[in-house]
């Protein structure tokens, strides 16, 4: 389903391709998600950069919560099962799980860390997508993932 070289493309690529194996999954993305006046390219994107940062080698104890947003689309990502599980295993070899958990004040601080994560890995986080800096009000209602 992905190419060979999948996990070696650049995360804008990678957001690319996999619109080009499902296009559906924008259309399902722009339909279903409020995108804030982003694109659904500029959401995935968002989704692969958390799922990058459950990759940590340092502390893979730690689970993460995206935001309400960001969660949304991956929502819509992991319903092309087949297409999922193919970028999980090409890029992480192995399935990422999404995990829903309504622990208010444990998703908030799980939320904080990603948003250090985040700041450390990519940059200041996209607020269309994470709200105001370090603000915990938007975190999702699931766990997220652990590495």
């Amino acid at each position: 389903m992905l190419s060979e070289n999948f996990s070696s493309l650049s995360l804008s690529e990678q957001v690319t391709e996999l619109f080009a194996c499902a296009p559906l999954l924008a259309v399902k993305i722009n339909q279903r998600c409020d995108l804030a006046g982003a694109s659904a390219a500029e959401g995935l994107l968002e989704v692969l950069r958390f799922l990058a940062l459950t990759d940590n080698p340092d502390d893979n104890s730690q689970v993460l919560t995206p935001s309400e947003r960001v969660d949304r689309v991956w929502h819509e990502f992991i319903l092309f099962t087949r297409l999922y599980a193919s970028y999980c295993d090409s890029v992480y070899g192995r399935f990422i799980h999404h995990t829903p958990d309504d622990n208010i004040s444990g998703n908030a601080r799980q939320f904080e860390v990603c948003l250090e994560r985040y700041h450390a890995r990519f940059g200041e986080p996209d607020s269309r997508f994470w709200g105001r800096r370090f603000s915990v009000d938007i975190s999702g209602n699931c766990s997220g993932c652990q590495s």
